[in-house]
């Protein structure tokens, strides 16, 4: 009687929703994968100069290495900085 009630009320809000299956659609799926696997990753130095002396330090790996071992030092020195100041 409970289920017949329930039954009758979901009737009356007019709600149509689609049932979702309990698996996956196997194409949509794939599809997603699809699209995400083929999406070009994200570089900054995609919207750099082509030519040019500051594009080439911008691009070139050991400014990479330089610029965060001075990021890295620059945080080492303000632990001490904080650590020593009385």
């Amino acid at each position: 009687q409970q289920s017949g009630l329930l039954k009758r009320l979901a009737d009356r809000s007019g709600s149509k929703k689609k049932k979702k299956s309990m698996f996956a659609d196997t194409s949509e799926m794939k599809q997603k994968i699809r699209e995400a696997a083929t999406q070009k990753v994200y570089n900054v130095a995609d919207y750099y100069s082509a030519e040019g002396v500051w594009q080439q330090i911008a691009v070139h790996p050991h400014f990479e290495k330089i610029t965060l071992g001075v990021i890295a030092f620059n945080a080492f020195w303000i632990w001490i900085d904080t650590d020593e100041n009385d």
